[in-house]
C-alpha cells in the first residue's frame, strides 16, 4: 500500500499485487488440541534483519522469567543475534536453508515479526515472514508497520504489538491460550488463501503482463 501510494505521483497505471507465497509449498501445520511440549516462539529471516529483535528483546527476557518457552531463530548467520541481550531466554539457532525452511517453520507455535517504526525503510518492507507464518498456520505477533498494519487490522489474523509491554502481553496471552493460537492460525491461513498466495494473484499478474483475456 505504501509503495502504491509512492508510485501514484508518477501518474502511471498501478496494479497492486501483494507479497505472495505458494500454498503448495506451505502446508498447514498440524496443531495439537492439547500441547504437551513447551511453546516455541519463532523468527525467520535474513541476517541483516535480526537486529529488529531488539524491539521485543526486553519483553522476551521478562517473559522468560514467567513462562517456559523456546525461541527458535532461523537465519543464515547468528552473529547479529549475539549482539542482542536475550539473557535468560532459551534460544535454538538453525541455519537457514531452502531445504529445511518449511520444516523449521512447522515447528513454531508463535511467529515474531518486530520492526522499527521510526525508519523510512521499514514502511516499505514486504511482510514476507508474516505471510509465511500465516500460510503455515502459525499464530503471529508483529509490529504494525507498513503493510503489516493492513494484515493485522483488527487483530483477526495476528496480534499487533508496538511497545515492549505490548509484546510481553501478546506473547504471554498466546502462550497461555492455545485455543486462541488455533483461531488466529485458521484466520491467518484463510487470509493468505484469499489474498497473499500466488494462486489467488496469478490471473491478475497475467492480465498485467499479457493484457485482459479476449
Amino acid at each position: 500500500a505504501n509503495i502504491a501510494r509512492y508510485a501514484e505521483q508518477f501518474g502511471k497505471p498501478i496494479t497492486e499485487i501483494p507479497t505472495c507465497v505458494s500454498l503448495a509449498r506451505y502446508p498447514l501445520r498440524s496443531i495439537p488440541e492439547s500441547p504437551s511440549q513447551k511453546t516455541v516462539l519463532g523468527w525467520i529471516g535474513t541476517t541483516s534483519n535480526l537486529r529488529y529483535l531488539e524491539h521485543c528483546a526486553t519483553a522476551l527476557r521478562r517473559l522468560a522469567r514467567e513462562r517456559d518457552f523456546q525461541l527458535l531463530i532461523v537465519a543464515p548467520q547468528r552473529e547479529a543475534l549475539d549482539a542482542i541481550d536475550l539473557t535468560g531466554v532459551s534460544i535454538r539457532f538453525e541455519q537457514w536453508s531452502p531445504k529445511t525452511e518449511i520444516q523449521h517453520l512447522q515447528q513454531m507455535d508463535i511467529g515474531l515479526m518486530p520492526l522499527a517504526d521510526d525508519q523510512e525503510w521499514t514502511k516499505y518492507k514486504a511482510a514476507t515472514k508474516l505471510v509465511q507464518y500465516l500460510a503455515s498456520g502459525i499464530a503471529a505477533v508483529a509490529s504494525p508497520v507498513g503493510v503489516n498494519a493492513e494484515i493485522l487490522k483488527g487483530n483477526q489474523a495476528g496480534l499487533a504489538a508496538v511497545t515492549q509491554e505490548d509484546w510481553f502481553e501478546c506473547l504471554r496471552l498466546l502462550i497461555d491460550d492455545p485455543a486462541l493460537r488455533r483461531r488466529l492460525a485458521q484466520t491467518g491461513r484463510s487470509l493468505v488463501e484469499s489474498r497473499y498466495c500466488i494462486e489467488a494473484n496469478l490471473s491478475l499478474l497475467e492480465s498485467v503482463l499479457c493484457g485482459p483475456a479476449k
